[in-house]
């Protein structure tokens, strides 16, 4: 099993919270990984930058939304505690914990209408639509990543389209 996207984390992580004490977000991303039988390669696999495993982006992005949407509570730098509300998502859980799951709730909508209004939408380079689909899944840094691959992708193609339209004379 790869390490699975932040969406998918989202229930794990707020089920290890589920005793009402707080902990450190080092300690939660252990046990997920272990509750998800996550081989050692898969745990240490880095993210493209290589400044942090992806295990550890993804578990601290499911932190940040699950905090946005006020079903964890910030004890303090890296602790946290499970809020009220999360409490009561546990007591008759969703199937997985989405984006769309977080959007019933105004504070997750105010923080979503502040971050849509900050970035642009990213977009497919098929056809250069958005493809909410698959952004969905993506941590925002890894909607970087793809957007400057992207970018390079299609400059790429552009430069070789000139290249092959240029005539041969010097």
């Amino acid at each position: 099993m790869a390490v699975p996207d932040f969406q998918t984390l989202m229930l794990p992580v707020l089920r290890e919270f589920a005793d009402g004490a707080e902990h450190a977000t080092k300690v939660i991303r252990q046990r997920v990984a272990d509750r998800l039988k996550l081989t050692a390669e898969e745990i240490g696999e880095m993210v493209p930058s290589g400044t942090q495993t992806r295990l550890a982006n993804r578990v601290a992005w499911a932190h940040i939304y699950l905090k946005r949407a006020c079903l964890l509570a910030s004890a303090r730098r890296g602790v946290y505690r499970i809020a009220p509300r999360g409490e009561e998502v546990l007591k008759s859980p969703p199937d997985q914990i989405s984006m769309q799951f977080l959007e019933r709730y105004p504070e997750y909508r105010k923080f979503r209408a502040r971050q849509a209004s900050a970035a642009p939408a990213q977009l497919d380079a098929s056809n250069g639509n958005a493809d909410p689909g698959d952004v969905a899944v993506l941590t925002p840094d890894e909607q970087i990543r793809t957007g400057y691959q992207l970018y390079r992708t299609n400059l790429a193609a552009q430069l070789l389209d000139r290249v092959l339209q240029a005539t041969p004379v010097c």
